[in-house]
């Protein structure tokens, strides 16, 4: 089971998180196509997600985002659609939630242990957690965050690798999504949006350690 040994309160200062979110607006992938992508993701409204249209950018994404490289595998992408469309409702159930102002974290983490057990999102046997943690980012950005392996994982476990089995990767998901949220609701974020990368603030915490 992955050990969580670095926390973000104790990481970082009011300072520091400055300093860090003014560097990667200035230099973190810029004109990059998956940047591009990203920014068109954010510009749909909620109401229009749950079209093929946004599905089939969110699949592009994360193509362009190296989903489908390496150790990852998407599903096929009509199995991809078919599972998103089946979860609307539940997905569209978490749309109101905001990291900074969460108060029944409980109740989300219920939520994403059924999304994460049901939604069909990679092929059969592939670890479902990277994939998974984007793909709700998209739908669901100011709330949810984005995990990776490079950053995201090695930063808090010090270590890329984990066991592929639900039960790690939910417990590994909420102790992260834990961490957001603490420091979400002690750091002012809302004053680092922009029209690139940050705009939303689990994107901005998600680039403070990338």
């Amino acid at each position: 089971m992955a050990t969580l040994k670095n926390n973000l309160i104790s990481t970082f200062t009011v300072d520091n998180i400055s300093k860090l979110v003014d560097y990667t607006a200035d230099n973190y992938r810029r004109y990059d196509p998956g940047q591009y992508l990203y920014k068109l993701a954010m510009g749909i409204s909620s109401e229009s997600k749950f079209t093929e249209e946004f599905i089939e950018l969110t699949y592009t994404t994360l193509i362009a985002w190296n989903m489908n490289q390496r150790g990852a595998k998407l599903s096929d992408y009509e199995v991809f659609k078919k599972s998103i469309f089946e979860h609307k409702e539940t997905i569209q159930s978490l749309q109101n939630f905001r990291i900074e102002t969460l108060s029944d974290i409980t109740h989300v983490k219920d939520v994403i242990k059924f999304l994460l057990k049901n939604l069909q999102l990679v092929a059969n046997g592939k670890p479902k957690l990277v994939t998974f943690s984007k793909t709700l980012h998209f739908f669901l950005p100011d709330l949810l965050m984005p995990i990776d392996r490079s950053y995201t994982l090695q930063f808090f476990y010090q270590n890329t690798n984990f066991q592929k089995d639900d039960d790690t990767q939910l417990k590994i998901y909420h102790e992260i999504l834990n961490q957001f949220h603490q420091l979400a609701t002690i750091y002012n974020f809302k004053i680092h949006l922009d029209d690139k990368w940050n705009r939303n603030i689990p994107k901005i915490i998600d680039l403070i350690f990338s």
